[in-house]
């Protein structure tokens, strides 16, 4: 009988794929947004944010850090105001870089670097401009997939070595925006976005460095048709969290194991569609923020993993 209550104590405590998330509050913070960037900083050991689609109008050219669970805004000239445009970090310059997005009327391509809180212009050739494209540090490059255009919607894949970009791929998913990248052991795994024609992705695909491959798996256990999720790469594990279909959300969690999605059991206390993500590897914490609805500052939620 006593091991019996043991037994059921431990299994009522230990709950795979658990989360204890927290809705955070700072005395500062950003105002309610969303479609903006956030990424780890490896070389300040904060979380970077960059502008967004503004609740209360128009679009934002601000720079916030995260930092010992607080928000503080960094007054600094750089990137101008936009939305849909991505961070990420580059080990092999210790920086974050920044491309495109979509401004006041105008799509960018334009890439800044991030470092020692000082944003710098690099003046060099690459894609075209787009928003909604998704972003990866992946070893000592960060590679970019698709993205919305002027006149349409882009497959193309590049990679940015810290000094320039290349295009590697025009083969590959098919053209869209809306889907995220995170890596897995070493390899990139994308997953989802939608495309011109109104059609929405559940495909999973891989990038071994050279070249994609579409990962089988049956529909009914794998995540449902999305946009706007989130892709969270931790130190071992590849999290996607939410997303969105014609205006219904998702609110589930799905963990990649190297061959297929597995549904976990706990489903998300928050919807925060169009937000975005960051895994703070110095304080092993996810951080996901987004457009808080009711309140006039950004919703912030914590878990530790």
């Amino acid at each position: 009988m006593k091991l019996s209550l043991i037994l059921i104590c431990y299994f009522s405590l230990v709950v795979p794929g658990a989360f204890d998330w927290e809705k955070r509050s700072s005395l500062e913070a950003p105002s309610s947004r969303l479609v903006h960037a956030t990424t780890f900083d490896k070389a300040e050991s904060n979380v970077l944010l960059f502008g967004g689609r503004l609740m209360s109008g128009g679009k934002s050219a601000e720079t916030w850090i995260w930092r010992s669970a607080q928000w503080e805004r960094i007054n600094v000239n750089g990137p101008s105001e936009r939305e849909g445009h991505t961070l990420s970090y580059v080990e092999s310059g210790n920086n974050v870089v920044l491309f495109g997005g979509s401004g006041i009327n105008q799509l960018y391509n334009d890439t800044w670097v991030w470092e020692d809180n000082v944003w710098t212009l690099r003046s060099v050739e690459g894609p075209l401009p787009r928003w909604a494209h998704t972003t990866v540090s992946a070893g000592n490059k960060v590679l970019l997939f698709g993205g919305k255009g002027e006149n349409g919607f882009f497959n193309d894949t590049w990679e940015w070595n810290g000094s320039v970009w290349r295009m590697v791929s025009t083969e590959g998913p098919a053209a869209r925006y809306g889907s995220k990248m995170g890596t897995y052991n070493g390899k990139v795994i994308l997953y989802g976005g939608r495309d011109h024609s109104g059609n929405w992705f559940r495909d999973t695909w891989e990038w071994d460095g050279e070249n994609w491959k579409e990962i089988e798996q049956n529909e009914v256990d794998q995540p449902g048709t999305s946009a706007a999720h989130f892709m969270i790469s931790t130190n071992d594990q590849l999290l996607l969290m939410g997303g969105i279909l014609k205006g219904d959300s998702f609110p589930f969690v799905w963990e990649w194991n190297g061959t297929k999605w597995m549904k976990q059991i706990e489903k998300l206390p928050f919807q925060l569609d169009f937000g975005s993500s960051a895994y703070d590897e110095t304080n092993s914490e996810i951080i996901v923020t987004g457009n808080s609805s009711s309140e006039e500052t950004i919703a912030t939620w914590t878990a530790p993993m």
